[in-house]
């Protein structure tokens, strides 16, 4: 049984801007789009969050795997963003759920101790990976 990795790849890289297009002559209406015309085919990624695998963590403290969780054989990777502000993390949410709160909440108190260099404040993202093997 390994511990949780907190080296997980990124989520899918940010969706191409939506084209810029003219405005119709006056008097005349344009088609409305379908449903799901024109949508990313990958998530929007919000802007200034910064990927953890291209930043110096100082200190990285690992999940401990819950004991009910592993008696339960729940797995999943929790995704989490860090506020961070002068390298400490000043807060930590969940942006995608493992599917366990259990898990999720591990992801957060190991996160919360988590450093990084004196000079990063941003918004950090961090997939955390529990799986039982």
């Amino acid at each position: 049984m390994h511990p949780p990795d907190t080296t997980a790849p990124a989520m899918p890289g940010r969706a191409a801007p939506p084209e810029q297009v003219a405005p119709a002559p006056a008097g005349t209406s344009t088609p409305e789009p379908k449903p799901g015309a024109g949508e990313p085919l990958l998530p929007a990624v919000p802007e200034g969050v910064l990927d953890v695998q291209t930043l110096e963590v100082l200190r990285r403290v690992d999940p401990a795997y819950p004991p009910s969780s592993r008696k339960r054989g729940e797995e999943g990777t929790a995704v989490l963003l860090l506020s961070v502000t002068k390298g400490k993390v000043q807060e930590v949410t969940v942006e995608k759920s493992s599917g366990f709160p259990r898990l999720d909440e591990a992801a957060a108190a190991a996160l919360r101790r988590w450093l990084f260099s004196p000079s990063l404040t941003g918004q950090v993202r961090v997939p955390v990976v529990f799986r039982l093997e």
